[in-house]
């Protein structure tokens, strides 16, 4: 295996979490590569979308079910699905690296940090509702503070991106951090969509909380990088700027979509919540 120069991290995308996966997720995207030749990075990323919002609704019926029915129904199902989701956000920039070392124009950077962007909040906004929309079920003062750490979470989680890219396109490099990185909250937001409760204790309101501080910490110490005179050589060059700009102006879009989404879900989880205890009245 050539090591030579990584398709897996890169200069601004050098997170410790990343680094430690560099070796397996190399190999894994170079044999998908050589066996499916034909499967590219936006097959990745549009796949691990669609299955992104199928766990999440598998998750928010097999939870519902659980607090409905008594019964323990298996994670098995939500969880692999969610699982492979987030294991393809992870190929999908390596497998771009990889095919455009081959022929540089088969894959084009420029949209594919824009779709992968998309994909990204696409993801953590079908997560987010599911949380959200389990919590309305549960109802009461836990359903309650459920509901609005998961919003909180949900509207939070977009801010790193748009804080790093505001800073790109100023040509100030801007490393992954671990609290506030997108994989870490992928993972926490993947454990909580799955096991909201764990032995009837609510682990969602305080692991969505966390998330949520970590999502304004890392947008403030990337915004302070704006303060801070940078060296006209450490810059990054106009066609990474260029990227930047774009992917802002995409993410501020979908994040008000996102928004919009949210609020509907809320709205809708309220009525049917309301229509639930007013049919079961005698």
């Amino acid at each position: 295996m050539n090591l030579e120069k990584s398709i897996v991290t890169e200069e601004t995308r050098d997170s410790i979490e990343r680094k430690s996966i560099e070796i397996p997720i190399e190999f894994i995207v170079r044999k998908l590569h050589k066996t499916f030749p034909k499967i590219n990075a936006d097959t990745l990323t549009f796949s691990g979308v669609g299955l992104a919002v199928i766990g999440s609704i598998a998750a928010l019926e097999n939870n519902r079910k659980q607090k409905t029915e008594g019964k323990t129904p298996s994670k098995i199902v939500p969880s692999v699905i969610l699982s492979i989701a987030h294991i393809l956000d992870l190929l999908d920039g390596s497998m771009a690296r990889l095919i455009a070392s081959e022929d540089n124009t088969k894959e084009n950077f420029y949209w594919g940090g824009i779709y992968d962007a998309v994909a990204d909040r696409i993801k953590e906004t079908a997560m987010t509702m599911s949380r959200i929309s389990y919590a309305r079920h549960i109802g009461g003062f836990k359903g309650t503070i459920g509901e609005i750490a998961g919003i909180l979470s949900g509207v939070t989680g977009v801010l790193p991106s748009i804080a790093r890219s505001i800073c790109e396109e100023k040509g100030i490099k801007v490393s992954e951090t671990a609290i506030g990185s997108s994989a870490t909250r992928t993972i926490l937001g993947t454990l909580i969509t799955v096991f909201p409760e764990i032995k009837g204790f609510p682990i969602q309101p305080f692991v969505d909380l966390f998330i949520t501080a970590g999502s304004i910490k890392t947008t403030k110490d990337r915004l302070s990088k704006l303060r801070k005179k940078t060296n006209p050589n450490d810059l990054l060059p106009e066609s990474k700027r260029q990227q930047a700009k774009a992917r802002k102006k995409t993410l501020i879009a979908v994040a008000g979509i996102s928004l919009l989404a949210i609020s509907g879900v809320t709205v809708l989880n309220h009525q049917i919540r309301r229509d639930e205890i007013i049919y079961s009245k005698p």
